[in-house]
């Protein structure tokens, strides 16, 4: 459907022209084309389209989670299904991040919410990649 199809290629536009400096730069910039677009945003979140959304999203994180994680987990044993365990974790957590701003009509700051987020994931997807190798 239309929906998918220009969040599918919005996403790869996106992964492809942006190359940031930091974790919390990339995270920035999925907010910032959120804002930028909250009109089509809005309305898919108030629809039948939040799966759309929602998918959109993860092909944006998704990948840098799993970057992430593959660095942390260096010299790691750890099984792939515990390892895409963690990082569709985070991811989500990203996801509802996000959702949870859209819901809030996107007037927030979202800078110190994106900051909280690395706060938190500095170190914690280590620990947690840590807790399942073998």
């Amino acid at each position: 459907d239309l929906m998918e199809w220009i969040f599918a290629e919005e996403a790869r536009n996106l992964l492809l022209r942006r190359h940031p400096s930091s974790q919390e730069e990339y995270f920035s910039d999925i907010f910032k084309y959120l804002h930028e677009n909250r009109t089509l945003v809005a309305n898919a979140y108030n629809s039948v389209s939040r799966e759309h959304l929602e998918q959109y999203l993860f092909n944006l994180i998704h990948p840098l989670m799993n970057d992430f994680a593959a660095r942390y987990a260096e010299g790691l044993i750890i099984d792939k299904e515990d390892f895409d365990f963690v990082v569709n974790m985070y991811s989500a957590g990203f996801i509802f991040l996000a959702f949870m701003w859209i819901h809030h009509s996107m007037d927030t700051d979202y800078s110190q919410d994106i900051h909280r987020f690395c706060v938190m994931l500095d170190g914690s997807m280590e620990n947690a990649l840590k807790k399942f190798a073998k």
